[in-house]
């Protein structure tokens, strides 16, 4: 909602104008009243209007002035002046300031003030989509920018061509190649709702610094959660070079966890001519010893290392065990043995530097089995995919990344199936809600599940509600709305649509039911998780 301040020291025409609108219906809120200009800029300071109603003739700053100083704090400001002066030089000075209602309050009208708020707002939304547009549109062209770039690096890369060079790079001087990857970030481009979003982002904080800064490093994009800088210097013996990319790259990753809440690692590649520059990124994408990094941290790698693929009888013996413990503990609910468990697990994957392929497909084949026991133990409606995971984990790059996923995975699961309390013992009431699992995206009744099951409905109704302490009905609701939630997280599905897709007929009744179960609408919802409240 636009914000509206409203100026006069004629204590009761602000107290009539306060009470008598309905800003709300209006889709304006009042965030503020003063009975003169000076009162109103101190307020402004902190909290700008988007709209300000305004006297002209006040105490200490009149509403002329007023509207000069919040113009320069918000230049797209709307003002609507309200005065008994009828005077020819207040009005050409409001309208040099571009206020284009001015209204007289011995003829003021409350139906005329709505009217005139109502060509405020409508005046600040044709300026709002004009600027989305210009972004983008803005966006867009960056966007192709980009996509021009990354094609030449990628060519240089594979030795197809040099035009990189001879479009970007000066072949006289050197070069310091940093690889630049966003960590967890399967997680962070659902926040920012898209892969594309989430890099120009990190793309405009990182070349905002650079500017800021006064260095010469061109960000070029390569693929996913991997993009380059490359530094550009003369490899003067009397310049440490290395010494001054880290603080530049300190102050970068800085600036990108403050700004956007996410962290990023870099990897500082060999500096040379711009002849040996291939050598040194493939050195940096090529590495194994990559995986065995910390998050949000700087790092210097020098040689190219790949590690031994093969993995000794003895070495995969225990990786087995360990992966027993570490299921043992799920399914008993151990949390404290689970955190050991996986702490050895990735202390021993340390040690031996396993491959970083081999440590990848071992914990996929975990999450797997543990999605599918979990979907028996608690029959609920599986929320993963296999293609999902395995894509997931295929993005990342550090072991410390690979244990954070499996333990939210691990949490997330846990979460799930307490928040249905599926504890039922009964084998009738087992397959009943194994039923529910199978079938929760289907309209189904209770009638029919009991059919199903070869039993009486009355009697299932009653069997059902003794073991789950809930009925049939609502555990069903409950389900689905779990099921709707993880819809919301992983898609842009419109509301309509899930609703449908869960056997709802009527939508209004669906957000109801999502709305008594969370608290909040599906939309409110979905926008939570994406503003990371969720």
């Amino acid at each position: 909602m636009y914000k509206v301040m409203l100026v006069d020291d004629d204590f009761p025409m602000v107290e009539y104008l306060a009470e008598t609108i309905d800003w709300q219906k209006l889709g304006l809120t009042l965030i503020s009243t003063h009975e003169n200009g000076l009162q109103a800029l101190e307020f402004a300071k902190k909290e700008v209007p988007d709209i300000l109603i305004t006297d002209i003739g006040m105490p200490k700053m009149n509403g002329i002035e007023l509207t000069e100083k919040l113009k320069q704090l918000n230049e797209n400001i709307q003002v609507a002046i309200i005065s008994c002066h009828n005077e020819f030089s207040y009005a050409q000075k409001a309208l040099k300031m571009n206020v284009q209602d001015y209204l007289l309050k011995e003829s003021l009208d409350i139906e005329d003030m709505k009217k005139i708020l109502i060509k405020c707002k409508n005046r600040l939304d044709t300026e709002n989509n004009q600027l989305k547009e210009i972004e983008h549109l803005q966006f867009k062209i960056n966007q192709s920018n980009d996509i021009e770039e990354q094609r030449l690096f990628k060519q240089f890369v594979k030795g197809i061509s040099n035009q990189l060079i001879n479009d970007y790079l000066n072949p006289e001087k050197c070069y310091i190649p940093v690889l630049l990857l966003v960590n967890d970030f399967y997680r962070k481009e659902k926040k920012y709702i898209s892969e594309d979003t989430l890099l120009f982002a990190i793309r405009n904080v990182t070349e905002e610094m650079i500017r800021r800064m006064g260095e010469t490093l061109f960000y070029i994009h390569y693929e996913g959660n991997k993009s380059f800088l490359l530094y550009e210097n003369d490899l003067s013996i009397k310049i440490d070079y290395y010494k001054v990319i880290q603080q530049l790259l300190t102050n970068i990753q800085s600036e990108i966890n403050r700004v956007l809440d996410v962290e990023v690692s870099f990897i500082v590649g060999h500096n040379g001519h711009v002849e040996s520059l291939k050598m040194s990124i493939d050195q940096l994408l090529f590495n194994d010893k990559l995986f065995y990094l910390n998050k949000n941290t700087i790092s210097t790698i020098r040689q190219n290392v790949l590690i031994e693929s093969n993995v000794s009888i003895e070495t995969e013996d225990h990786i087995k065990k360990l992966i027993s413990l570490i299921k043992q503990a799920v399914f008993h609910e151990d949390s404290e043995s689970l955190k050991q468990h996986l702490i050895h697990f990735k202390h021993y994957c340390f040690k031996y530097e396993l491959n970083p392929g081999y440590v990848k497909e071992t914990l996929i084949h975990l999450v797997l089995e543990l999605k599918g026991k979990v979907n028996i133990m608690y029959h609920v409606t599986p929320a993963y995919y296999k293609e999902s995971i395995q894509n997931d984990v295929l993005l990342l790059d550090l072991m410390d990344e690979v244990i954070d996923y499996v333990e939210r995975f691990i949490d997330n699961w846990k979460k799930h199936s307490e928040s249905l309390s599926v504890r039922a013992k009964h084998k009738d009431v087992l397959n009943a809600c194994y039923f529910v699992s199978r079938n929760i995206e289907s309209k189904f009744s209770l009638e029919e599940v009991a059919d199903h099951l070869f039993l009486n409905a009355s009697y299932f109704s009653r069997l059902f509600k003794r073991e789950m302490k809930m009925t049939f009905i609502e555990y069903v609701k409950k389900a689905k709305v779990e099921r709707a939630k993880e819809i919301l997280k992983q898609s842009h599905e419109p509301v309509g649509a899930i609703s449908e897709r869960l056997g709802y007929d009527n939508q209004s009744y669906f957000i109801k039911i999502f709305r008594q179960y969370t608290g909040y609408t599906p939309y409110e919802y979905r926008q939570k998780f994406l503003e990371g409240v969720i």
